[in-house]
């Protein structure tokens, strides 16, 4: 199974995560595959959009939060391999 990102950008970097504020509003960081969202309360969860490959709706996975998911975990989490699992576990046969 392929899973395409949408937006490609530079990995983020532990120093980016743990910098990342959002004052006003909220904020969406992209980074190499990875979506973090950082709320104006400050909270900062690990994101990963999709379009389901059956329904072709997009979907949202949500696997955490800063720091208890850490970017070396969160990057892991978002593997191919992982969310086609993922994927497998909640019904969808990927074509061989």
């Amino acid at each position: 199974m392929v899973i395409n990102m949408a937006i490609q950008a530079k990995p983020l970097t532990n120093t980016e995560v743990e910098a990342a504020k959002a004052p006003n509003k909220d904020l969406s960081l992209y980074g190499g595959g990875l979506l973090l969202f950082v709320k104006s309360s400050g909270v900062k969860t690990w994101r990963l959009r999709y379009y389901h490959p059956t329904t072709k709706k997009q979907t949202t996975l949500t696997p955490g939060h800063y720091p208890t998911l850490s970017l070396v975990e969160a990057r892991k989490g978002f593997a191919p391999d992982v969310i086609e699992a993922a994927l497998v576990h909640v019904g969808y046969t990927p074509n061989p």
